[in-house]
């Protein structure tokens, strides 16, 4: 693996370490895969599928929902065991909801360190006009940015300016 030494990557905005390269270098000739045009093991079955006239999705259900393969020429509807109806639900679900990772995630704080929590009195900070209308603008501000990086609109900084009268 070779690495030049004009790719360096900052870590952290400190630290600078030379980029893992991967494969091969650029501009080498690509080797092996399939070869372009042919079709795909997906368009494949996809196609024998659709020449033979059959769903596999369709089927599945259908022995889930009645608990008898369907019927086709020649061959008559067969029962399916409760078991292999709980089997196909769990293959059907893994298509139709997302899996849970089995994985936890841990919050720290600062430097590894306990999290720091903080409070406000909203109703004192809304008796103060301006403090209140400060509240707002930063909600509405912040409430923009999420929508816009949701939407992968990054039109750099968000700044908002807030004037509020200091008690004497």
């Amino acid at each position: 693996m070779q690495t030049d030494q004009n790719e360096l990557e900052v870590v952290e905005g400190i630290v600078e370490v030379p980029k893992k390269r991967t494969g091969f270098l650029p501009g080498h000739k690509k080797v092996g895969g399939r070869k372009a045009g042919l079709p795909t093991k997906r368009q494949l079955f996809d196609a024998t599928c659709q020449k033979m006239k059959f769903s596999p999705v369709e089927f599945v259900i259908h022995c889930v929902k009645f608990g008898v393969t369907p019927e086709t020429p020649g061959q008559p509807s067969k029962p399916v065991s409760q078991s292999d109806r709980c089997r196909l639900s769990e293959t059907l679900l893994s298509f139709a909801a997302p899996r849970l990772s089995a994985t936890t995630t841990e919050l720290t704080g600062r430097n590894g360190g306990p999290l720091e929590l903080a409070s406000v009195d909203v109703v004192e900070l809304m008796r103060n006009p301006a403090m209140a209308s400060a509240a707002q603008t930063l909600a509405l501000g912040m409430s923009t940015a999420t929508r816009e990086a949701r939407r992968g609109i990054t039109s750099g900084t968000h700044d908002v300016v807030i004037e509020a009268e200091t008690e004497s």
